[in-house]
């Protein structure tokens, strides 16, 4: 919220400065407009800025309204009604008993049952690339969830012992690396940034702000109903 009021002051502030700066310029270029003596004396003056100010500010403006419209294209779907009473075990409280590691959560996900793991059999590598493919879907399936604030998730920073609540909001650029996860012997998730948001961050690279997710096993079961056989 605060970094899309800072976009939109922004925007506003410099193709503002851009149009001022220019105004007398597109004047002039345009014959038909006739302004005031004031108001030309003012544009005037204003349009001895620098023109490296000038476009500056356009460039600053121009990004500041792409950040404006990818922010608000990749803003998560309002919340279900239905979906509000899942939300009183939220990330605010800490790690419930039964919390399980997002590892294994996206193994239930693509399976749809719990400790089911297929074999890695490299001599079939058409049901290895279906097993694949279920594990991608569930990974983007779990994200969705956690940016969502359906999922809570829990995780602790790289140098601390406790567990805390990772914020939705971490989810608008991080994804699980679902080709890992399906490495045979993994048995953690590879959390990396998507694009970079804030100074520091590096894409396509695991994240250094949090490690060791986990999340409820109760509402992973009510988001993704287990499988029940005839």
């Amino acid at each position: 919220m605060r970094q899309r009021l800072a976009a939109t002051i922004g925007a506003i502030v410099s193709l503002g400065l851009f149009v001022l700066t220019n105004a007398k310029r597109l004047a002039d270029a345009i014959s038909l407009i006739h302004l005031p003596h004031d108001v030309e004396e003012l544009l005037t003056s204003m349009s001895a800025t620098p023109i490296l100010i000038s476009y500056c500010a356009l460039a600053i403006g121009l990004s500041c309204l792409a950040y404006l419209i990818i922010s608000h294209w990749r803003a998560p779907d309002a919340l279900k009604d239905d979906a509000a009473p899942l939300l009183t075990q939220g990330p605010e409280l800490p790690p419930p008993l039964s919390a399980v590691a997002l590892q294994t959560v996206l193994w239930r996900v693509s399976q749809k049952e719990w400790g089911c793991r297929p074999f890695y059999d490299r001599r079939d590598p058409d049901r290895m690339e279906q097993v694949e493919q279920s594990l991608h879907r569930a990974a983007q399936d779990v994200r969705k969830k956690a940016l969502e604030g359906l999922l809570p998730i829990w995780a602790r920073h790289l140098h601390s012992r406790q567990f805390e609540a990772v914020p939705p909001e971490f989810w608008r650029n991080h994804e699980f690396d679902s080709k890992y996860s399906f490495g045979p012997h993994v048995d953690d998730v590879l959390v990396k940034a998507t694009h970079t948001l804030l100074p520091g961050e590096m894409s396509n690279v695991r994240t250094k702000v949090w490690t060791d997710f986990l999340t409820s096993k109760d509402i992973v079961d009510v988001l993704w109903p287990p499988f029940k056989s005839q």
